[in-house]
């Protein structure tokens, strides 16, 4: 398939116009009408990754991190990013980034966080837009109702939280007559026709609602075809930045910061009372120190990843105890997800995942006495 259209069917779901503005989503380099096969999925593009790219003869990589944050004023291919792009060009790999607008969904890196921290019944610690929902139907003859229904779904509509291919289907008989110059697909111009349609109901959202309406007129068999399209009062989705939920019992900061240094084989930085029992956990991949009042409102302790000094002060001012990892460990489990959401979505793609995307590649020291 076509690079253009992985980056159509990733923008319906994550879409880019999500993104914050000093943020910089999207194609990062390459051409959209190369044709793809293989991709590989990375934190951040390092030559490690371009390495195993070759290898696997993938022909793009979508990053979380953008290869690009900021304007380009010139490419120096001795540089460090330098290097990587010319690469990059010289073997035919495109780059495309999903960052903040990642973020903010609901299968962001967040979501994939709270898994791995084993927390449940999870929502938004901030909300920032509330996905509103509509409900799109349209009139089609029996003989042609699947493919058109199939073309809906698959563009996105008819999904529901943790459902997908959602819809309803009611049998009924359609009148019309047709016009002088009309190309009626049934009937005759000129006399009443009356033939057994089928409604087809789906929901769709102000993401996806324009694509899902192209997909089914193009796959609708009438000359005009009939739809509605019905603003609803609940709202389908929301989207935000970090989690919070409860663990199924409590547990002391020492232990579930002992827990967690095990799952990710990361160090855990712990900033509040070790023996303090906890149940209502929050999480923010990446640096989360902007979410800290919210988490200090919602949950008695709040994992995430680069905390300051002053901001973990705040937080133990606030009553809120930290728990800190690497930054890299409070992301990668997002984008392992995303791996998985790929292979969903793209089912014709080889979709390959990576452990070389540590740009910083960070070592630890282990006491003597450990080792």
């Amino acid at each position: 398939m076509l690079a253009s259209e992985i980056i159509d069917g990733i923008n319906r779901r994550i879409p880019e116009r999500l993104q914050e503005s000093w943020d910089n989503c999207g194609l990062q380099l390459g051409d959209e009408n190369q044709s793809v096969k293989r991709v590989m999925v990375a934190l951040e593009l390092t030559h490690g990754v371009i390495d195993e790219a070759i290898e696997k003869k993938c022909e793009m990589i979508v990053t979380h991190h953008p290869f690009f944050f900021t304007p380009i004023r010139s490419l120096d291919f001795t540089s460090f990013r330098g290097r990587l792009a010319h690469r990059l060009i010289e073997n035919q790999i495109l780059v495309y980034s999903a960052h903040t607008n990642l973020d903010q969904m609901p299968f962001g890196i967040s979501d994939a966080l709270a898994k791995q921290l084993g927390i449940e019944n999870c929502g938004f610690l901030q909300s920032t837009s509330t996905v509103k929902g509509y409900k799109l139907s349209t009139y089609v003859p029996e003989t042609h109702s699947k493919e058109v229904l199939f073309a809906m779904l698959e563009a996105g509509a008819g999904t529901l939280r943790n459902y997908t291919h959602c819809s309803f289907s009611t049998e009924g008989s359609g009148t019309f007559r047709a016009q002088h110059g009309a190309r009626p697909f049934l009937g005759e111009v000129n006399h009443l026709a009356e033939f057994k349609e089928i409604k087809l109901e789906v929901l769709v959202t102000d993401l996806n609602r324009d694509q899902v309406i192209r997909e089914m007129l193009h796959a609708h068999p009438y000359e005009v075809a009939a739809y509605d399209l019905f603003v609803m009062e609940n709202g389908l989705d929301e989207t935000g930045y970090g989690m919070v939920g409860d663990r199924t019992e409590s547990i002391s900061i020492a232990e579930y910061a002992d827990e967690i240094a095990k799952k990710f084989a990361c160090p855990v930085m712990i900033c509040g009372d070790r023996e303090r029992q906890v149940k209502t956990i929050s999480c923010c991949g990446g640096e989360g120190a902007d979410l800290i009042s919210l988490a200090a409102k919602h949950s008695d302790l709040y994992v995430t990843g680069d905390i300051r000094a002053s901001k973990a002060q705040m937080a133990i001012e606030a009553g809120l105890a930290l728990l800190v990892l690497p930054h890299r460990e409070t992301e990668k489990p997002g984008v392992d997800q995303l791996q998985d959401l790929l292979k969903e979505w793209f089912a014709d793609l080889i979709v390959f995942g990576t452990d070389a995307d540590d740009v910083i590649e960070t070592s630890w020291a282990v006491p003597f006495a450990e080792r």
